[in-house]
């Protein structure tokens, strides 16, 4: 059976085989392109806004990559929803941190994290960056109102 191959960073369907992720450009590791068994990944990123999604389509994709990584057993979904055209946040956004706190209150998540409180000096920051060493290394995501970082139970 033919398995889905997703980018490393973006965390889009790219196809089998290809040595660069045509959504992002991300150099990708060639033994989890080619079709064999991955290692588990600690932290993936997932790209809800490309494309120009509607909210409903943005929210199915986030399901589809949560349910995935459940199965793979990924340990944290950086999530990329953007802040909004109008710079006032944006509907992607909205919706997912909505449910993002359903899923913590259901306990169906360990912890979740808006962007812009990814800094330095935050204690849940901190956490998420010792536990999860990627985080800790991508100054890209300091303060970023466009993501909200997951930790899965």
């Amino acid at each position: 059976m033919d398995r889905e191959i997703f980018c490393e960073t973006c965390g889009n369907d790219m196809g089998r085989g290809l040595s660069v992720c045509p959504f992002c450009g991300t150099p990708q590791d060639p033994i989890a392109t080619d079709g064999a068994a991955a290692a588990r990944v600690d932290v993936v990123t997932v790209n809800l806004e490309a494309g120009r999604p509607v909210v409903e389509v943005a929210m199915r994709r986030f399901q589809e990559r949560l349910d995935q990584a459940r199965r793979e057993q990924t340990r944290a979904l950086v999530l990329i929803h953007g802040y909004g055209s109008g710079g006032t946040g944006g509907a992607i956004r909205d919706a997912l941190r909505q449910r993002l706190d359903g899923l913590l209150h259901e306990k169906k998540i360990a912890q979740w994290l808006p962007g812009e409180t990814f800094v330095k000096g935050n204690r849940q920051a901190a956490f998420l960056m010792r536990r999860f060493a990627a985080l800790g290394r991508d100054r890209t995501l300091r303060g970023n109102k466009g993501i909200s970082i997951v930790a899965l139970s």
